[in-house]
């Protein structure tokens, strides 16, 4: 779960701009306020295979790509490394400041 604008206290209790976890300084999967950019990995054990993905599906916060590394076979890129906040296919934009866009949900789920 990618966030921004994130404060904590001592007890690591706090909120984020965007990508909120119920204000938990860890993410455990669960309770995440969209939208927001997400990271999936699934690990394989021994001869299994590792699958990996980004996902903008419930929303858009950050740029995020996942780029593996020291790996064997076919494995690409996957990802946005451009800042698609002003894309066209956002049904709702979320502002903060001045009207700067800082995240975005997209048509599917928006309210």
């Amino acid at each position: 779960m990618a966030r921004t604008g994130c404060n904590f206290n001592e007890l690591r209790v706090g909120t984020c701009q965007t990508g909120d976890c119920d204000e938990r300084f860890e993410y455990d999967g669960m309770g995440a306020i969209l939208p927001a950019s997400l990271f999936q990995i699934t690990l394989g054990t021994g001869i299994e295979k590792d699958y990996y993905d980004v996902s903008f599906v419930d929303g858009y916060n950050l740029s995020l790509v996942a780029t593996p590394q020291g790996v064997y076979g076919e494995c690409n890129a996957t990802g946005s490394a451009t800042d698609i906040n002003m894309g066209m296919w956002w049904a709702r934009m979320v502002e903060e400041r001045k009207a700067e866009v800082v995240a975005a949900v997209a048509v599917a789920v928006a309210e």
